[in-house]
């Protein structure tokens, strides 16, 4: 693939981190760099030294959501086996299938690999992405594994209704499906995505990144930035979303509270789907902030104990083993 810069970004990290820290991050990268992508969410985009296949650069927040992903997979798999006639899997932002920490140069899988190295793999799966790169990186990547043959990757955009029909249609009425939700921005992803789904695969339980601090940052902007405003509406299902601000007692934003605003209807608008309270696990960057949630919502009360099986709300920091790591050298 030849060099594209400025063709995407997982993360706005500079208000974060210091220009050493990102410096260092690339510095210690392992594979060559390719540049950002601005047409989608501009993520740092690399070639694996190990396969020469696209990676895409992620701080470690962003390994340690995939990690916990990973692993409520695996719960699931191996607790619903020969419980359902089918189980499923839909991971509509799949990315490449591996990643890059840019903090330390070191490759980890991706989701969509990882979800495919369960210990009792799913009977079908389909992972989506918009980027022709991306599925062509992840394509690749799934043929290599055990079950590979199992998996569906393919072209489309999760805003996309018919897109998102096509994929339902791909599991019966009487399949359990697990379906990963994990837009990089407000603007990625639509409350339509989730009614799509919710109505379409009677039997779905819904992991969903819900980007909190984006959210806030968007309903609480100037009015100069009312796009982001609608776009944090839209992926919210609220019409005025700027209705969920809060304020102290000086009359000042009270971020906290807006985000606890945002928690609370966005857990009342998929009870409305027939969906249970959601598991949550909060993940912070930097340390006490919290950054996005990570949820689990299902129509049934075992779907979130085994959320909370898989990841307890004591889980440890995950360690480079517990990742896959590896260095690609």
């Amino acid at each position: 693939m030849g060099r594209r810069d400025d063709k995407y970004r997982l993360f706005s990290v500079e208000d974060l981190l210091t220009n050493e820290q990102i410096e260092a991050g690339k510095a210690t990268a392992s594979g060559e760099r390719i540049g950002r992508r601005a047409d989608l969410d501009s993520a740092e985009m690399y070639l694996s030294k190990e396969d020469h296949l696209l990676v895409r650069g992620v701080w470690p927040h962003s390994a340690k959501k995939s990690w916990m992903v990973s692993r409520i997979v695996d719960v699931v798999g191996r607790a619903m086996t020969g419980k359902w006639p089918q189980l499923g899997y839909i991971e509509l932002y799949s990315g490449p299938g591996r990643l890059l920490d840019q903090s330390t140069g070191i490759e980890l899988p991706g989701s969509p690999v990882e979800a495919l190295r369960v210990r009792a793999p799913f009977d079908r799966y389909v992972f989506c992405d918009f980027d022709p790169d991306c599925v062509h990186a992840l394509r690749e990547r799934a043929d290599r594994e055990d079950v590979g043959s199992r998996a569906d990757v393919r072209q489309g955009d999760a805003k996309g209704l018919s897109h998102l029909e096509q994929v339902a249609r791909e599991f019966g009425r009487g399949t359990l499906v697990i379906a990963y939700l994990d837009p990089a921005r407000p603007q990625d992803m639509t409350w339509a995505t989730v009614e799509v789904l919710a109505r379409q695969l009677p039997n779905v339980d819904l992991i969903i990144n819900l980007p909190v601090n984006s959210l806030q940052r968007a309903i609480s902007g100037p009015h100069s930035r009312d796009a982001e405003a609608r776009a944090a509406g839209a992926f919210l299902g609220h019409r005025d979303p700027r209705q969920l601000m809060q304020w102290d007692r000086t009359h000042s934003h009270n971020v906290m509270g807006t985000i606890r605003a945002i928690r609370d209807f966005y857990d009342e608008k998929l009870k409305s789907l027939g969906f249970v309270q959601p598991g949550r696990r909060v993940v912070d960057y930097p340390r006490g902030v919290p950054y996005y949630d990570l949820l689990y919502a299902s129509r049934h009360r075992l779907g979130v104990e085994l959320w909370d099986r898989a990841n307890p709300p004591d889980l440890p920091e995950p360690s480079l083993l517990d990742m896959g790591w590896t260095t690609g050298s």
